[in-house]
């Protein structure tokens, strides 16, 4: 037993717990008001698009394997996703899942260790790729109200100086230049933990010569991250506390809130989400409201939601798992 990492996933949790509990205390998230989703109209369509949005991510991943020679049917993947999401929550920080979920690909595909693990490298290095983008063209679309706001004209500055920079990362780690190749490795090679770079390095060389289907998998990226968005708005409109809020205000907050209950402070973002996402509706509407601790806590309920049906498919797979060790240890018992 690591007490090292269950001390880490307690203080995480603890972490998490106490940011909700200070938003309570301040008043600044009425957990009452959660009830309000419970209704069956609201329920319908949000796990509808919440599915919707969760096989575009799948068949994101799946789209990265076909380049590897590997043809995974989409069912298989779907599972393996809900699989993840339930780890997001049972393991600190929101890139727990997609460890798991390669894991278990290799499991199934034991000649796929390499691919399995630079598929979900690359998914979700271009789905960061893909809210970068997004919260920019939201920014852009509206930027004078961005500018009239000094945080919010700091986080356009940020966030473009990231989008280039993540072009020049991309375009090294994707090119099959000799010259661009060579200089990438000299620069790899200098660096502390250069052996796990260099791994990073080969997984994306994997995919250098597959510019197309890139293109394929950030459009589906897009149409992902458009349908989580759809969800936060259709939160907002249920949650009687957002009547007077723009769709474009859901376009920009969403995608920058998104990337910080990435960060591994919290399991599945939880506490982390609203805080952030409390800070970026004020700061975006210009005034105090609850909408966005409500609006994340409900979609973090949604994804549970899925995480649990991921669990049963997980206890599914591990009784199988182990029946099928059963039979191998009878087997050769009996030779």
């Amino acid at each position: 037993m690591n007490y090292k990492n269950i001390l880490s996933t307690a203080l995480k949790i603890l972490i998490a717990v106490g940011i909700i509990f200070w938003l309570v205390q301040q008043d600044k998230f009425n957990v009452s008001q959660l009830k309000a989703f419970l209704v069956w109209d609201f329920l319908a369509i949000a796990i509808l698009i919440m599915a919707v949005n969760l096989f575009m991510v799948s068949e994101r991943w799946r789209l990265l394997l076909s380049t590897q020679s590997l043809h995974p049917k989409s069912f298989e993947l779907y599972k393996l996703t809900l699989i993840g999401i339930f780890f997001n929550f049972a393991m600190p920080g929101g890139v727990g899942g997609d460890v798991v979920k390669a894991y278990y690909f290799y499991k199934d595909h034991p000649k796929s260790k390499a691919t399995a693990i630079s598929s979900v490298f690359v998914d979700r290095l271009l789905g960061l790729y893909t809210i970068i983008v997004m919260a920019l063209i939201a920014m852009l679309i509206d930027i004078q109200h961005v500018f009239n706001i000094e945080v919010l004209k700091n986080l356009f500055y940020i966030f473009t100086f990231i989008f280039i920079a993540f072009n020049i990362g991309l375009f090294c780690l994707f090119s099959k230049n000799p010259t661009v190749s060579k200089t990438v490795v000299a620069i790899v090679n200098k660096l502390p933990l250069k052996e796990k770079f260099q791994k990073l390095y080969a997984s994306g060389q994997l995919y250098g010569a597959r510019i197309p289907l890139l293109i394929k998998v950030f459009f589906l990226s897009l149409i992902s991250q458009s349908t989580a968005i759809a969800i936060m708005a259709l939160i907002g409109h249920f949650s009687g506390v957002a009547a007077d809020v723009p769709i474009s205000t859901y376009f920009l907050v969403t995608p920058i809130g998104f990337m910080a209950t990435a960060i591994p402070i919290s399991p599945a973002g939880v506490g982390v989400g609203q805080a952030a996402f409390f800070f970026l509706f004020n700061l975006y509407l210009g005034k105090t409201t609850e909408l966005g601790p409500i609006a994340i806590t409900v979609y973090q309920l949604l994804n549970l939601f899925f995480g649990l049906i991921g669990a049963y498919f997980y206890l599914v797979k591990s009784k199988k798992k182990d029946t099928l060790d059963t039979i191998e240890m009878e087997l050769m018992n009996s030779k």
